[in-house]
């Protein structure tokens, strides 16, 4: 099975490289940002794109010193990715959620048409702006073939994750699942039981705790007996009911 990873990319490269490294797709989906300020530009410029060329003058004698190291390959060279096996998808604004969550979706829609269901598809949102992040997170949530994942690893501060973190899968159907159940709970609002026992019961595809797949259980069997009962098919309901 293919495997298919979308990154969003920010300010730092190694954490995208680690996430290439670890999870060895197949093929890579870049998402960042366009323009001067814009992280495409690290994807796989030549020369040194990734190095950090930010400089502090010493108070003593005036030189200036590098901060970090100014040597940085792009993140394709370092994660050892030809062009045949990625591509880069960039947004002229990273701070609009509409332009983001539209370019993430195109990037859903194309791997449903390339690949069908013959692939495993990984979100990576470690990267990029929050804006980026959010878009990235949430159309990963509303997709069934997506799994959701995020870098965890050392903080020199609250900016960014520096080397030495990994990439960890979340969860993601207990949010999922929480959305489902307000859009059943509308549903049965609207006496729209059918339509609720359908949600209920595609919570319980998934890995959900014990606690909340009982609940759900019962939610749905409810919502299975008022729907055949507001179709006049009393015995079938009469039935549930024992």
């Amino acid at each position: 099975m293919t495997k298919v990873l979308i990154l969003s990319v920010g300010g730092s490269a190694a954490p995208v490289v680690n996430a290439i490294k670890s999870g060895r797709p197949d093929y890579v989906y870049f998402f960042c940002s366009r323009g001067p300020k814009g992280s495409e530009h690290t994807i796989a410029d030549p020369g040194d794109p990734c190095g950090d060329t930010r400089k502090i003058k010493c108070r003593e004698c005036g030189t200036e010193q590098y901060i970090g190291d100014p040597k940085g390959k792009a993140i394709v060279v370092q994660a050892g990715l030809d062009h045949s096996r990625y591509e880069i998808v960039a947004v002229d604004n990273p701070d609009d959620l509409a332009e983001c969550y539209h370019a993430v979706v195109g990037i859903l829609d194309k791997i449903a048409e390339q690949y069908e269901t013959d692939c495993e598809v990984t979100a990576n949102y470690t990267g990029g702006t929050k804006t980026m992040s959010v878009a990235l997170a949430l159309a990963a949530l509303m997709r069934e073939r997506c799994a959701l994942a995020v870098n965890v690893g050392p903080r020199a501060d609250l900016i960014k994750v520096i080397s030495g973190d990994i990439p960890v899968i979340i969860n993601k159907w207990r949010i999922s699942s929480e959305i489902q159940i307000d859009m059943a709970r509308r549903a049965v609002a609207d006496y729209d039981y059918a339509y609720a026992y359908q949600l209920f019961g595609e919570i319980l595809q998934h890995p959900v705790d014990a606690s909340l797949r009982a609940k759900v259980l019962r939610a749905a069997q409810l919502c299975q007996i008022f729907d055949l009962w507001d179709k006049f098919q009393h015995p079938a309901a009469g039935q549930l009911m024992k």
